[in-house]
């Protein structure tokens, strides 16, 4: 989802207000696992991460969520390799900004939702449960207490209700809908079955007119907004965002000046450079990286493709073989070495990739199996690649591989 760096973005409609990561209903505590009652000190506790309209974002709000936001992803079976920290961190702390511009939004527009309905939605998430006792040890098994559910639904309800007011400003002329029937059906808008279809046409427009204006709202929300960032690692993947390449180099160089140690601010940096095709200071990145992640294979490979991409395919193979052996049950990975090879004219490694492939395939219907009540094969258990599956714990997050604190 986070790999490398992407030059398709979603909408911000999508990434900015509809999925933006919060403490709501008992669905999301499942999935964002999130803990207030279990925060961990970091470095620079108290300070701010970044600051929107004066308004800080602890730093230790964003580690915690961040780290709960890895523990997630592990628990539904992700690998997260070293080149997506960087981009979770970065989607993490832009959901934490865009919540911060939606409660200042709400609070300039006077949004209040009345204290039945915030009881009615808590009283929803209660029937989930078998008994009050059960809906208790779940919040306490997450480290929250009730009244910060409770605070939670109602921030969750304000927000729903700014949304819909927002999209209340959407409109849909007779004329807009006549069109589009006769753009649609090739027909003139008139008659029996003109009359039978605008309806539904209305609607349609309406969802797509609400969604522009949603976009189009918050676009200039965030534009007006005074944003301040205080980490140069995430500052480099917004001015990626924005394509100033230059501008995000000098923030991971930023970044790597303050740590460098950390093998996952060399690859960012590294990642920057390839996409500015400055791949001599890629190349250099990239293998510093590798000395301090020996263990990561997306390294050797984006350090393979780089020095493919140079001219020298024997730096390249070895690279790219060493990828293949630490990525296991990661086909994704395996398409793209299997690529790489094929480039080169290596036909044997593409065999060889083809198998891995395989064997993966036939891994991942075994476990597929296994959950749906099939008998596993026999040496399902007993294959190495099957045993690598397994997510990392909490301790092996980027703080113990990459420095970070």
């Amino acid at each position: 989802m986070f790999r490398g760096f992407s030059k398709k973005t979603k909408s911000r409609v999508a990434t900015g207000i509809i999925s933006f990561i919060i403490v709501t209903f008992v669905g999301s505590l499942l999935y964002t696992g999130i803990r207030l009652g279990s925060r961990h000190p970091v470095e620079g506790e108290g300070s701010a991460i970044a600051i929107v309209n004066g308004q800080p974002i602890s730093r230790v709000d964003f580690e915690n969520l961040y780290r709960n936001t890895l523990l997630s992803q592990r628990e539904q079976g992700a690998t997260i390799s070293l080149d997506m920290y960087g981009p979770i961190r970065s989607a993490v702390l832009d959901q934490m900004i865009t919540r911060s511009l939606l409660n200042d939004a709400a609070r300039r527009d006077r949004i209040k939702v009345p204290a039945k309905e915030v009881r009615a939605k808590l009283d929803e998430q209660k029937k989930q449960f078998a008994s009050e006792k059960e809906f208790n040890a779940a919040l306490a098994r997450a480290g929250i207490t009730v009244p910060q559910l409770t605070q939670a639904i109602r921030e969750q309800l304000t927000l729903d209700a700014l949304i819909e007011k927002v999209k209340g400003k959407a409109v849909v002329s007779d004329e807009a809908v006549a069109k589009a029937y006769q753009e649609k059906y090739k027909k003139e808008p008139k008659g029996p079955e003109f009359d039978k279809a605008k309806e539904g046409l209305r609607k349609e427009l309406l969802t797509e007119a609400q969604a522009k204006e949603l976009d189009r709202w918050f676009r200039d929300l965030k534009a007006k907004a005074d944003i301040k960032v205080n980490d140069r690692q995430i500052e480099g993947f917004m001015n990626l965002q924005k394509g100033d390449i230059d501008k995000a180099i000098a923030s991971f160089q930023s970044a790597v000046n303050g740590d460098p140690e950390n093998a996952e601010y060399h690859l960012n940096l590294g990642l920057a450079y390839e996409r500015k095709n400055d791949l001599d200071s890629a190349i250099r990145n990239y293998e510093q990286a590798v000395k301090l992640a020996p263990d990561d294979p997306y390294v050797h490979f984006y350090l393979g493709e780089a020095y493919r991409r140079t001219g020298k395919p024997d730096l390249a193979a070895a690279e790219l073989k060493k990828a293949s052996d630490l990525s296991y049950t990661d086909m994704l990975l395996h398409f793209r070495i299997q690529s790489a090879y094929r480039a080169m004219g290596r036909d044997a490694d593409v065999k060889a990739e083809t198998s891995k492939i395989q064997e993966i395939q036939k891994i991942l219907e075994r476990m597929q199996g296994s959950s749906s009540g099939q008998a596993p094969s026999s040496n399902a258990s007993q294959s190495p690649s099957s045993n690598s599956t397994s997510s990392p714990s909490p301790a092996s997050s980027p703080s113990s591989s990459t420095g970070r604190k």
